[in-house]
C-alpha cells in the first residue's frame, strides 16, 4: 500500500487530424509527457522492491500498458463524439451546441454576400438537391496504432527507483450508432480488440517486457453538448524479465474507465471540460503468486479539458485539438 497518492499533470500533444465529408480519419498523432511527484521517503524497505526490481516494475509496466491502451480507446471515443456533435451543430452562435441554431444553406452564400437573405425563386440557377436523411442506425469500424513513452525518477531510502517505459500497440473495433429515447439523444455501443507491449528499463540495469492481447467494449451517450462514456478492457499479458526465475509469468488486467464531458461551441472554436475515473485490477497466475507477487488494485481519478477548432478546406475538414489533464492515483495496492 502506498503512503500517499501521486499527482501527475500531463500536457497532451497537439492532435492533428483531417476528415473528409464521410468522416474517415486521414491522420492522427498524439504524444504525452508526464512529470510525477513522488511520495516522501518511507522507513523500512517497501513491498514495491520485493521481489526483485525487474519483476516489480514489470507488474507496474503491465498496468501502464493497460492505461495507455485505455487512453487510445478514449481517444477513439472522442473522435466518434466530436463527429456526432459536429453533425448536430453549426457552432456559429457562440452558445453551447445544445442551443445551436439551424445552419444556412451554403449554396445561398453568394446571395447572402449581396445582403439578400435567400436566393430569388426566379433565379435561373436552382439549388442542389437536398442531402438524404442519415439512417437512424449506423455501423462503422475503426483502427488505431498508439505509442507512449514514460520516464520516472526518484530515490527512496538511497535506492534509485527511476525507470523508462516504452509502450505501443494497435487496436481495432466496430460500433453501432443508434438514436435514444428522447429526440437528439445518441447511443454508441462497440466491441474492440488488439495487442499491447511495454518495455521497461530500470536505472539499476534490469529490464522487463510485458506483451499480450486484449479485448473489451465501449459505449457513449450524447445529448447536445453533454456526453458520458465507459470502457471495459481485459488484457492477458506475459511478463519476461532479466531476473532469473522471473520469466514467462502470466497476469491479467481488468480495467473499467468512465468519463463525463460537456462541450461548448463558439464561433470558430470549442472547449470541453471532463472528469472521470479508472479502476484496474491485476491478477497473477499461480506461478507468479508462488514467487511472492500479489494481486493488485488501483483507482485513479482524473480531470481536465480539451480545446480545439476546425474548418473546411477544399472539401476536407481540418482541425486541431489540445488537451490538458491531471490525475491522482487515490488507491494503489499490490500488483507486484
Amino acid at each position: 500500500m502506498r503512503c500517499c497518492s501521486t499527482l501527475t499533470i500531463c500536457l497532451a500533444g497537439v492532435v492533428v487530424w483531417a476528415t473528409i465529408e464521410a468522416g474517415i480519419s486521414l491522420a492522427e498523432a498524439q504524444s504525452q509527457d508526464c512529470t510525477v511527484e513522488l511520495c516522501p521517503p518511507l522507513p523500512p524497505p517497501l513491498p514495491l522492491l520485493q521481489p526483485p526490481g525487474a519483476a516489480a516494475t514489470g507488474g507496474l509496466a503491465a498496468v501502464r500498458a493497460t492505461e495507455v491502451s485505455l487512453a487510445a480507446v478514449q481517444a477513439q471515443n472522442q473522435n466518434i463524439r466530436d463527429a456526432i456533435q459536429r453533425r448536430a451543430s453549426t457552432g456559429a452562435t457562440g452558445r453551447p451546441v445544445v442551443a445551436a441554431e439551424p445552419a444556412e444553406d451554403p449554396t445561398d452564400w453568394p446571395w447572402q454576400a449581396l445582403a439578400y437573405r435567400t436566393r430569388d425563386a426566379k433565379s435561373p440557377i436552382t439549388k442542389a438537391p437536398a442531402m438524404p436523411t442519415a439512417p437512424s442506425y449506423q455501423f462503422a469500424t475503426w483502427g488505431q496504432l498508439f505509442g507512449d513513452r514514460e520516464t520516472r525518477s526518484g530515490n527512496i531510502n538511497g535506492i534509485d527507483i527511476g525507470r523508462r517505459t516504452n509502450t505501443g500497440g494497435g487496436l481495432g473495433g466496430a460500433y453501432l450508432t443508434a438514436p435514444g429515447v428522447s429526440s437528439g439523444d445518441v447511443w454508441v455501443i462497440g466491441l474492440l480488440g488488439g495487442g499491447t507491449a511495454a518495455d521497461t528499463r530500470n536505472n539499476d540495469g534490469t529490464t522487463a517486457r510485458v506483451d499480450g492481447p486484449g479485448f473489451g467494449a465501449h459505449m457513449l451517450f450524447i445529448r447536445g453538448g453533454f456526453s458520458t462514456d465507459a470502457i471495459f478492457k481485459a488484457d492477458r499479458f506475459t511478463l519476461n524479465t532479466s531476473t532469473p526465475d522471473f520469466t514467462g509469468l502470466r497476469l491479467s488486467n481488468y480495467a473499467v474507465a468512465a468519463n463525463v464531458n460537456y462541450k461548448s461551441e463558439f464561433v470558430g472554436w470549442w472547449i470541453e471540460p471532463t472528469v472521470g475515473t479508472i479502476v484496474t485490477n491485476t491478477f497473477w497466475d499461480a506461478s507468479g503468486l508462488n514467487l511472492g507477487l500479489t494481486n493488485g488494485h488501483q483507482v485513479r481519478v482524473q480531470g481536465g479539458a480539451r480545446i480545439g477548432s476546425a474548418a473546411d478546406w477544399n472539401g476536407v475538414r481540418v482541425g486541431w485539438v489540445v488537451g490538458l489533464s491531471a490525475y491522482s492515483d487515490v488507491v494503489v495496492s499490490g500488483g507486484v
